[in-house]
């Protein structure tokens, strides 16, 4: 998180004085942004102010109207400049269209159970918010189904794993 946008934050504050600071107020403006998940404020006397946060952590690219936003593994905006996440996303995945940042947590759940299939996966589709476009890294694309993709992606990966089908 860029220092200045901390400072700005607390900075909004009107007090004058640190005795007169109110630090709930403070965290609660803190927490709106959106790479600070949790954040703690205290007063330390005569002239100090600590505030410790946890980040957000950069999980996936979600591509939205041609431009790429960084989300958390909860489908959550944490910056909408993907440039300065590029190299550390590298090899995340990127999910793609209306939604598809609010299905990312449980999609990766899903394919999380099948270690043969995930690491294949560079993009997955969210198609009118019902089902999912699985895109992998060879260019073969997964259509799966509406509603529950556990037994699709069970089949894919037994395929997968006999097969080799998608290395083909």
């Amino acid at each position: 998180i860029p220092q200045s946008h901390v400072l700005d934050v607390l900075a909004a504050d009107d007090a004058r004085s640190l005795l007169f600071f109110d630090v709930e107020k403070a965290r609660t403006r803190l927490l709106l942004l959106p790479q600070i998940k949790d954040v703690s404020v205290r007063k330390a006397f005569p002239n100090t102010l600590i505030f410790e946060y946890t980040e957000r952590r950069a999980y996936a690219l979600w591509q939205r109207d041609g431009r790429f936003a960084v989300i958390d593994a909860m489908g959550r905006v944490i910056d909408k400049n993907a440039a300065p996440f590029a190299e550390a996303l590298a090899d995340a995945p990127v999910f793609v269209g209306k939604g598809a940042n609010e299905g990312a947590y449980d999609l990766n759940a899903a394919l999380d159970a099948f270690p043969v299939v995930q690491p294949k996966i560079g993009a997955a589709v969210r198609v009118s918010r019902r089902r999912w476009t699985l895109h992998t890294r060879d260019a073969v694309r997964i259509e799966l189904p509406e509603g529950d993709p556990m037994p699709a992606l069970e089949t894919l990966a037994s395929l997968q794993s006999r097969y080799d089908i998608l290395s083909r």
